[in-house]
């Protein structure tokens, strides 16, 4: 069974520079799943056909610009967000960083250089995601065990602790987290 092509969302205020961004990734295999130029155009887009990541600059048309467009976005979905902008100063890239962006690739930005920053975000996502479902699986299967669990880290310290454990120490689970065992 052939793979679907990765979905990305453009949100860029430079429709040029934006048209020439699309028809690149179309050429990478990628499916673009639309082009927005304001806040609120992406959040809709985004809503009505999740991407599987989204290019963000960081200037654009209306009042919010893309770093909050991309806390907005996290705060919705669980999407990367690449920002690809020609704006580098410090309290730009702070900004920007307290998003947990996936990239930040500077305009002009190189062919080979935006595939690979792709790429590895959509990778990185992914193995996150993965690590995500197993420790929901983890958790969900020691909540149902009969007897006591629980899990410490290294120093000893207890990290968690089931229903049934619970019961026998007399504490919950938040109130026991960094005790010692």
């Amino acid at each position: 069974m052939e793979e679907s092509p990765r979905k990305i969302l453009i949100v860029e205020d430079e429709m040029i520079f934006a048209h020439d961004l699309k028809q690149k990734l179309e050429r990478y295999g990628f499916r673009v799943t639309g082009v927005a130029d304001r806040s609120d155009g992406a959040m809709a887009l985004a809503l009505a056909d999740p991407p599987d990541l989204v290019l963000m600059d960081v200037h654009l048309r209306g009042d919010e610009d893309g770093i909050v467009t991309a806390e907005r976005l996290r705060s919705k979905l669980d999407v990367p967000v690449i920002f690809l902008t020609a704006y580098s100063d410090d309290v730009t890239l702070a900004r920007a960083r307290a998003t947990s962006p996936f990239g930040y690739v500077l305009k002009p930005v190189e062919d080979r250089a935006l595939l690979a920053a792709i790429l590895m975000a959509l990778h990185r996502h992914d193995a996150e995601s993965r690590v995500q479902e197993g420790e929901a699986w983890l958790s969900g299967a020691l909540r149902s065990i009969g007897d006591a669990v629980l899990t410490v880290d290294p120093e000893g310290k207890i990290r968690t602790l089931n229903a049934r454990g619970e019961a026998l120490l007399g504490v919950s689970e938040r109130e026991a987290q960094g005790m010692p065992l």
